[in-house]
């Protein structure tokens, strides 16, 4: 019997948490939309963006006659190279890794980019002219950029960008990337907002402000101190069309990867009164990390700050950790009891007999 396909939130996924998901968007029966937070700006994106914010947004403003947003794109970048590669080959999916100072390197990659896109003149031309001028501009300017740019981290994610200044909103975006035939139909991303965010975290010891700077903290940070402001340091709300597309779910899940990506999300009063419904719902799943980084707690500890949000949602946890293998899918699952006895994986997806299953394979079940 075919199932009736649902509409499924993945909450402030990374750009390497996702992957666990590409068996369900192969098999094309649910839609995946997945949202990641504004708040990354410490790489080459946050380059970008420090480059936007020199003399009041001249870039933008020179360009477009007014200050455009700048977003993080350099989780989704990987998920959209993913995709570009795996329909043209990785020589085209480069074309979308914009890290180099060499202005020559960056046209030949777009170019190969744009022949397999099949995208009209007058986009390459827009694009070339944009990424010319950005590119002197970013010459001109890297000394105020506050540390000095490497291969690696130098300029960002202009292409990105440019498609999302010339569309003018998320939805456009995944459209523009659906008709062309890089993205399957039932996947989209969107941004938990459209502006700048700036995430915060405090350990036993000191306090951190910065993703980049959370992120590589070498001491836990305290779970109900990780919050997100705007750039003046002022608490915010949620996005209101995150809202909206949030409230549009049938399931909602916290995905694998940085607690980062999506507790501080919890601490928003809108976004918690929403997990709390689906949660009552049993529609709220969090995929857990055995292996956990240095800036994270204990799996309990998680646990009691969620139920202290009068959330309990239902845990898939691997058993044993996988090195990573390029597609980070874990094996042989378990699950908690909210007393905290496990739940073996075969009893989730009423097996009664073992086989190692992905992550995808057990959401398959219990969706």
């Amino acid at each position: 019997m075919t199932k009736t396909p649902k509409t499924i939130a993945i909450l402030g996924t990374g750009g390497h948490g996702w992957e666990v998901f590409s068996d369900l968007i192969n098999r094309n029966e649910h839609i995946l939309n997945f949202f990641g937070l504004t708040v990354d700006y410490g790489g080459s994106g946050g380059i970008w963006y420090r480059l936007q914010e020199i003399d009041n947004f001249a870039l933008t403003r020179n360009l477009f006659g007014e200050a455009k947003p700048v977003l993080p794109w350099g989780d989704f970048n990987k998920i959209i190279m993913h995709f570009t590669t795996r329909r043209f080959g990785s020589l085209v999916g480069k074309g979308l890794d914009f890290r180099s100072n060499d202005f020559s390197d960056h046209l030949q990659n777009f170019h190969l980019l744009a022949d397999h896109l099949a995208l009209e003149k007058s986009i390459t031309d827009g694009f070339e002219e944009f990424f010319r001028f950005s590119f002197n501009f970013y010459l001109d300017h890297k000394n105020k950029l506050g540390y000095k740019t490497s291969k690696k981290f130098c300029f960002g994610y202009p292409w990105q960008d440019f498609v999302f200044w010339n569309l003018g909103k998320m939805d456009d975006v995944n459209i523009f990337y659906k008709s062309h035939r890089i993205f399957p139909e039932n996947m989209n991303i969107y941004f938990t907002a459209i502006e700048r965010e700036v995430l915060v975290g405090e350990s036993k010891k000191q306090k951190y402000e910065g993703e980049h700077m959370v992120d590589s903290a070498n001491e836990p940070i305290l779970p109900k101190s990780l919050k997100i402001f705007n750039t003046y340091k002022k608490s915010i709300k949620a996005d209101e069309k995150f809202i909206e597309r949030l409230k549009r779910s049938d399931k909602i899940i916290l995905p694998t990867g940085s607690i980062t990506n999506w507790l501080p999300l919890i601490n928003i009063p809108e976004v918690l009164e929403i997990l709390k419904e689906y949660d009552q719902k049993k529609s709220l799943i969090w995929l857990v990390n055995l292996k956990k980084a240095d800036n994270e707690m204990d799996l309990i500890d998680y646990q009691n700050f969620l139920k202290e949000k009068e959330l309990n949602p239902t845990l898939i946890i691997p058993k044993k950790y996988e090195e990573y293998s390029g597609q980070e899918d874990y094996h042989d699952f378990t699950n908690l009891n909210t007393d905290g006895t496990i739940i073996p994986a075969l009893e989730i997806c009423n097996q009664k007999e073992y086989t190692p299953l992905s992550i995808s394979e057990v959401l398959q079940m219990i969706l």
